[in-house]
Parts: C-alpha cells; sequence; structure tokens
C-alpha cells in the first residue's frame, strides 16, 4: 500500500534536506521522517525544478533561488507537487 504525504510534510521534508548540516546525510533526514530515500530525493528534484522554471520565466529581479525562499517560510502557492 503505497502511502499519501501531505504537501506540507513534503516541503518541510526538503526543507531538513537543503537545510541540514554538514554531518547529516540526505539518508539520515530520510530514515527519521520514515521515508526511502529515493522518495525524499524525488520531492526535492521537483521542488528544484519547479523553482528554476519559474526563475526562468520571471524577470531576474523577482527570481530568487529555492534555497533562499526556504528560509523565508515557502510560502509560494505555486510549489505544487
Amino acid at each position: 500500500m503505497q502511502t499519501k504525504y501531505t504537501k506540507k510534510f513534503k516541503i518541510e521534508a526538503v526543507k531538513k534536506v537543503l537545510l541540514r548540516d554538514s554531518e547529516t546525510t540526505a539518508i539520515t533526514v530520510a530514515r527519521s521522517l520514515g521515508v526511502k530515500n529515493s522518495t525524499l530525493h524525488g520531492w526535492v528534484k521537483s521542488m528544484k525544478n519547479k523553482d528554476l522554471k519559474e526563475e526562468t520565466n520571471s524577470s531576474p529581479s523577482r527570481g530568487g533561488r529555492f534555497e533562499k525562499n526556504l528560509t523565508i517560510g515557502l510560502s509560494r502557492k505555486d510549489l505544487k507537487l
């Protein structure tokens, strides 16, 4: 049976991966959340790809890196998983 994760859970999981310290691996984060590493990797890749697509479609003054947006709370509605 496949587990369904909420959008909020996925966003928080991706935050933990991208904002982790240098001693913590993505695998450790995945295990602590009870998800497969491949699943977590897919969420990170998906969110980064969506951010890059958005950046290419916006003006330079409005664009921004996904990691930067994480620090301001990820309030963008465009992150759809």
